[in-house]
């Protein structure tokens, strides 16, 4: 018979919970030793609190102090029923699900309680996020395609032809599991068939029509104060066009998922393809879509150069609206696991010519190797201006996964890609045909925006994708913007050949461990000759970690594998992290007087050697004239909320090899 491990070992190889299901599966060997009854009193009760206490996150220091009391009693009760079973249970009873032993009982994905962030319920301590865990039978649902995974969210929804749908009571709360078989694309219509950008586009709208009208050598000879002008949507042009047809295109693609949701894949094989979930939202889903061209406005008019449109009547007054009592989550309590998400393809991703812009130089510097025509004004004669001027990027809309303005989030051993389509080219002439500036069709793969909060990434594969994860759409602080909220865990992932935003963290409290990021490096660019002699990787990298505005970093345990383009310097920590934030304001009632920007790292290897990404980060402050970097752990620490054990930096590549995206949980319907 394998001997019962010692305790110390029992514990670090068990949770309290794991535990307790664990003598649950034993009890019935005991009942011939008389113990039975205690064994399955002392479970239940152990069961419910175990969780609990394990999990607890946002307690006092007198709080932590009780519950880890009564966590030690709890194990002590349990071993001790493990001792007196020594005597009469034989070597395959007790040695079952033991790390000694057999295998531990197979993990029902249906019922797994989120780690990290996403399980920490502040003022309500016996709350758990489990998804749609709590589900009846009438709740669970198997979906082959679109129609059914509305149907599922939406039980009432009245779904048109075309594959836009309307429901009077929005997504449905009641808690429900949703197994995701075989590939389904949310580009489709009623009947399951693809949409293609015809069926999408507005009458009239042109994209060889768009170019001709939007190009940045002519559109950006006349700046508007030291930046190119915005493009408006004037009545009956490309760009109003455009906008018509990303309504239509968002009215199919994003499908916004409710409260108390579990989504699993089935096997290895469940895909949600072209187009993303959104979980939450700007407002509670299946709201009729808003199709046609946008609404013409005053600034619209004026930028257009027509008559404003007349101003309407005034409205009735209505009563005083109630006081506000806090922002409320648009959807909490999801879980996501082993799905792959792929290709949620922009078909009218706008041209922003001012994004990444830099105001030009007054006069011309025929010494610059890259940019010897660019200066403020337009020069006919010599046609230097400012078109000769780098910047502008393409922006596109869906993300393969979003979670917006929801709580209490658990995305795990998902697999996040490009697909078939994840090739980008220029579609402008110089200077406006480098890689930053190539055309964009797909925007972030896993982006934690407004005011979502209690978010755990875990487990997950990120591979051949630009901007991967974006926690805080805007620099602007305010709630709503995520300004208090943005708590989120992202640990065990692999990120392979992505380009930026591993993550990208404006904001809130954000914990980084035991992550694998793998990617070759930009070539360095300075002359026209590096152009043609040193071509992109098909992916390349630009940055991993970047600190945003007002953003708590705390970094461990996370590897990095670098490659430098060849001839170029070797990948130094500097290529690890980048910074993003600015100085805030010493006076005034804004919400961001005297505050600061946080960053921790610890333990975290480049290229196998260990690395010291916190002095990259400081040194990268002070030669770009930003405020002080201060340290997160100076104001917060991850195990000050919740427990986590990460893995040793060496062994990080290996585990997450075999362990990380989908395909590898043992899912099954539930019966």
């Amino acid at each position: 018979m394998t001997p019962l491990p010692a305790p110390p070992e029992l514990l670090r190889w068990l949770t309290l919970t794991d535990l307790v299901r664990y003598f649950a599966e034993v009890t019935s060997s005991y009942e011939r030793c008389g113990l039975g009854k205690f064994a399955q009193a002392l479970a239940p009760a152990g069961a419910a609190k175990s969780r609990v206490q394990w999990h607890s996150h946002q307690r006092t220091k007198e709080e932590h102090m009780k519950y880890s009391t009564m966590s030690r009693r709890l194990v002590s009760s349990l071993l001790a029923v493990a001792a007196l079973g020594l005597g009469c249970s034989n070597g395959d009873e007790i040695t079952a699900g033991m790390p000694g032993g057999a295998t531990p009982p197979a993990e029902d994905p249906s019922r797994t309680v989120a780690d990290g962030w996403a399980n920490v319920w502040t003022g309500d301590a016996s709350r758990v996020t489990n998804g749609g865990a709590d589900a009846d039978a009438a709740h669970v649902y198997t979906v082959t395609n679109r129609t059914e995974l509305v149907r599922a969210l939406y039980p009432d929804a009245v779904i048109a032809a075309d594959g836009t749908f309307s429901s009077a009571n929005r997504a449905d709360p009641t808690p429900k599991i949703i197994y995701v078989r075989g590939r389904i694309s949310l580009s489709t219509n009623a009947a399951g068939e693809e949409l293609t950008l015809e069926d999408y586009a507005c009458p009239g709208y042109d994209f060889e029509l768009f170019k001709t009208a939007y190009a940045p050598t002519e559109w950006n000879k006349l700046l508007d104060d030291g930046a190119p002008r915005a493009i408006p949507p004037c009545p009956g042009s490309q760009e109003e066009l455009r906008q018509c047809s990303v309504r239509r295109q968002r009215a199919s693609v994003e499908v916004r998922v409710g409260s108390n949701t579990s989504i699993l894949g089935l096997g290895s094989d469940a895909k949600i393809v072209h187009g993303g979930l959104v979980i939450g939202g700007g407002s509670p889903g299946g709201a009729p879509p808003q199709l046609g061209p946008p609404a013409l406005t005053a600034a619209v008019a004026t930028a257009c150069g027509i008559e404003p449109p007349a101003a309407p009547a005034p409205a009735a007054a209505a009563p005083a609206p109630a006081p506000a009592a806090g922002l409320v989550p648009t959807a909490e309590n999801v879980i996501v696991r082993n799905v792959t998400f792929e290709d949620a393809f922009d078909m009218f991703p706008a041209w922003t010519p001012d994004d990444s812009y830099s105001e030009p130089p007054a006069v011309a510097d025929p010494e610059d190797l890259l940019y010897p025509l660019c200066q403020a004004t337009y020069d006919p004669a010599s046609e230097a201006g400012p078109q000769q001027c780098p910047g502008g990027r393409w922006n596109s809309e869906y993300d393969t996964l979003r979670v917006q303005n929801a709580s209490h989030v658990w995305v795990d051993h998902c697999t996040f890609n490009d697909g078939d389509r994840d090739t980008q080219s220029s579609v402008w002439q110089a200077p406006y045909d480098s890689y930053t500036m190539r055309f964009q069709p797909h925007d972030g793969a896993l982006d934690i925006n407004g005011f979502a909060d209690f978010v755990t990434v875990s487990n997950s594969v990120f591979r051949n994708h630009d901007k991967v994860m974006l926690i805080g759409g805007s620099d602007t602080v305010r709630d709503t913007n995520g300004w208090g909220f943005l708590s989120v865990t992202v640990h065990h992932n692999e990120f392979i050949d992505c380009g930026q935003r591993l993550p990208r963290v404006r904001f809130g409290k954000v914990h980084v461990y035991s992550n694998y990021v793998e990617g070759k490096l930009q070539p360095e660019i300075d002359s026209p000759v590096d152009w043609q002699n040193k071509p992109m990787p098909a992916h390349p990298m630009g940055s991993a970690l970047a600190v945003g505005h007002l953003g708590k970093v705390y970094s461990e345990g996370n590897v990095y594998q670098l490659t430098g383009y060849p001839g170029d310097p070797a990948p130094t920590d500097q290529d690890v992290v980048t910074l993003a934030y600015r100085a805030t304001p010493t006076t005034g009632t804004t919400p961001d007087v005297n505050q600061q920007t946080y960053f921790f790292d610890s333990g975290s290897l480049l290229n196998g050697a260990p690395t010291d990404l916190m002095a990259a980060a400081q040194e990268r402050a002070t030669s770009s004239n930003r405020p002080a970097l201060l340290s997160t752990d100076s104001v917060w620490k991850p195990s000050d909320s919740y427990a986590y054990k990460p893995t040793a930096a060496a062994d990080v590549k290996t585990a997450l090899a075999t362990s990380a995206g989908a395909g590898k949980l043992a899912v099954s319907v539930r019966k």
